[in-house]
């Protein structure tokens, strides 16, 4: 997942200040808790398939914007024409 998120950060979110925090818990608490913790201006949750209750509960919680963005595997990129 480092790795992911290196390569994301060098070739798409050059120049901005990005963190990459992990923890353990209940996701949706814990994103809620560090984006308070760390004053985000703005979190960033992946889901699969339609809003799930992680990415929702954190649109609801949230004291900043949030963004959903589908994840692609990349067995899926191989296949797109």
């Amino acid at each position: 997942m480092e790795e992911r998120f290196a390569k994301l950060v060098h070739e798409d979110l050059h120049g901005l200040d990005v963190t990459l925090e992990t923890a353990q818990g209940y996701p949706s608490q814990q994103v809620v808790q560090q984006s308070n913790n760390l004053a985000a201006y703005l979190v960033f949750v992946g889901k699969r398939e339609g809003l799930g209750s992680v990415a929702r509960s954190v649109t609801r919680e949230a004291s900043c914007s949030v963004l959903t963005v589908p994840f692609i595997d990349s067995d899926d990129l191989e296949q797109t024409p």
